[in-house]
């Protein structure tokens, strides 16, 4: 009986490695089961034979061009290639940034227990043969070699041993290709402790947004764009490639470039989102291949002191035109003085309701005052830091700050010709606007990983993900911590209705979670908002703890269950929006 259960589990995964997913495999990493993606076109060989193909830095490797997307065809080229001499020949798997996985003929294997169980084990397996001892400094640890010539027959076997009583784990020993954190060529980068600190200039060795770990993942998206509300933006600097926008003030129409001679703010900005990457002058962007959309809204003064004239229907009229465009991101490194706009607050609302999620700077005047809109609670207020890993005491603080990011001697682009700050086409700035700049671009990466999250699941990752600086959890001068990209990048996904992030739905502790966001500032951890939008409507608010209650102890439904007759729910009711499009 034990028999026959054995080789049934060996077909079930032989059939479903090679019949349910045609393009896909799979690995146990412990025994959790892995899924490997094929790489079209390839297939790779060893052995002295071979002599085609493109020639691997690892002896006897090379990968061979072959016109193949299932892995049914995989298997077809790799007996062809056994047949004319390949002593082995595996499929060729995705690895990251476009390269390879591939199986070799040897599986690693740690097992639990005495040597003499662990043999018995091996001896099970008539394929495989010890071809070395002491694997990874452990008497249990042992690289097998595999006598089956084919890659797919190696990860059928390394499956069946990784399921095996006694066994830690057994994988391929893959080849895998990969590459060193990406430090740009640009000229400046070392200059730019807030994406890399090197402990420079007396500077908190690694104290920075992790931007190379993250570049790594991505270097985003262009098609994710992030509109910013300024002076203006340089379109034609040699180090920038952002898109024309638009001119919302009375000099308009124009396309969001500067019209004065002190329309200078605008251009930094644009330059700490997304600066052009590699090509070897200046600096680059925390999102290089994302998009920036100048919106011009202010008139520069005359004194150069970065003051401005502005109307409120601009700032409205500029968030609008975003939203229509379908822009998902907005940037506001502007304080608006000891004013606020009943128009602006509802043009904000409403366009964070329509999925656009909102930064400002918290404002440099060192008071306990967040400046307005950074204020507004659709809005992500951000105070500086410094590369000692301290805050940088210009910030203004309060109950309203939401993150923190690097802010003082941020290196970044300047207008070239005789405009700008500085000559030379770059400037050393200060304050809040750099920091709030950075942490529009840092949610530009996280949504070009992942362009389905909400403006609230956006948020609360960028929040969940910081690193927590200050008092522990929340504070009034670094919010939830400094904006990290590579943590928000690799940060766990949110269920809805998990308020707590402690991956699943209880009425009564998600509600308790939400209640104390909601009315306690500050005593929440991070986590406590991260499912919070239970009803979907974009922003926490009372209606979510009692859609968590009413589902569970009304209805008798979860939140992340479908609701029996959608159309019948109000308005962004759990599943669905206001025309059902999001019905189950």
């Amino acid at each position: 009986m034990l028999r026959f259960v054995i080789v049934f589990s060996a077909l079930s995964t032989f059939f479903s490695l090679h019949c349910e997913a045609s393009d896909t495999a799979e690995y146990h990493y412990y025994r959790e089961s892995k899924v490997l993606q094929l790489k079209s076109n390839e297939i790779a060989i060893w052995g002295e034979a071979v002599d085609s193909g493109r020639e691997l830095p690892i002896e006897g490797w090379r990968i061979c061009d072959m016109s193949i997307t299932t892995n049914a065809e995989a298997e077809r080229e790799i007996a062809n290639a056994l047949e004319r001499g390949a002593s082995f020949a595996s499929p060729v798997f995705q690895g990251q940034l476009g390269g390879y996985v591939i199986v070799t003929p040897t599986i690693l294997v740690r097992f639990i227990g005495t040597v003499e169980a662990a043999q018995d084990v091996i001896e099970r397996f008539p394929e495989l043969s010890i071809s070395s001892t002491n694997f990874g400094g452990s008497a249990l640890g042992f690289k097998l070699h595999c006598s089956e010539p084919s890659g797919y027959s190696v990860l059928d076997l390394a499956n069946r041993l990784a399921l095996t009583p006694g066994v830690l784990y057994a994988e391929p020993n893959f080849i895998i290709s990969g590459q060193g954190a990406s430090l740009p060529t640009d000229f400046g980068f070392p200059s730019l402790w807030g994406l890399h600190n090197t402990g420079a200039a007396g500077g908190l060795e690694d104290f920075d947004m992790d931007a190379p770990e993250a570049w790594d993942l991505t270097l985003g998206d262009p098609g994710v764009r992030v509109a910013l509300l300024d002076t203006g933006v340089q379109l034609d600097h040699p180090d920038f490639a952002g898109l024309p926008g638009v001119d919302f003030t009375s000099d308009g129409p124009g396309d969001g470039s500067p019209v004065n001679l002190c329309d200078n703010h605008g251009t930094p900005m644009a330059g700490c989102i997304s600066a052009t990457i590699n090509n070897e002058v200046g600096i680059v962007g925390i999102a290089p291949l994302c998009t920036t959309v100048s919106l011009r809204t202010f008139i520069s003064l005359s004194s150069c002191d970065t003051s401005w004239d502005s109307e409120s229907s601009w700032t409205v009229d500029a968030l609008t035109w975003a939203h229509d465009q379908g822009i998902e991101i907005s940037n506001n490194s502007n304080t608006y003085g000891p004013i606020a706009s009943a128009a602006i607050d509802e043009a904000y609302l409403e366009t964070h309701l329509g999925g656009m999620t909102h930064f400002a700077a918290a404002g440099n005047q060192g008071m306990e005052v967040v400046s307005y809109p950074a204020s507004l609670p659709s809005v992500h207020a951000v105070t500086a830091t410094r590369r000692y890993g301290t805050f940088w005491g210009g910030s203004n603080t309060g109950p309203e700050i939401s993150l923190s990011a690097p802010g003082e001697q941020i290196y970044s682009l300047d207008r070239t010709g005789g405009a700008g700050f500085a000559p030379g086409g770059y400037v050393d700035l200060f304050g809040t606007s750099l920091s709030s700049a950075y942490c529009a671009g840092v949610a530009a990466l996280v949504l070009s990983a992942d362009p389905t999250l909400s403006p609230a699941n956006l948020g609360a990752i960028l929040e969940s993900s910081a690193t927590d600086l200050g008092a522990i959890g929340w504070d009034e001068s670094f919010g939830f911590g400094m904006v990290n990209a590579h943590a928000a990048l690799t940060h766990p996904r949110f269920i809805r209705g998990d308020a707590d992030a402690n991956g699943a739905v209880d009425a009564l502790t998600d509600a308790v979670c939400i209640l104390s966001y909601l009315f306690i500032p500050g005593a929440p951890s991070p986590q406590c908002r991260a499912g919070a939008d239970v009803d979907a409507d974009g922003v926490i608010g009372l209606g979510d703890p009692v859609y968590l209650l009413s589902f569970q102890f009304v209805n008798g439904l979860k939140p992340t269950e479908p609701y029996p007759n959608c159309g019948s729910v109000p308005p962004h009711a759990l599943g669905c929006d206001s025309s059902g499009a999001l019905c189950p």
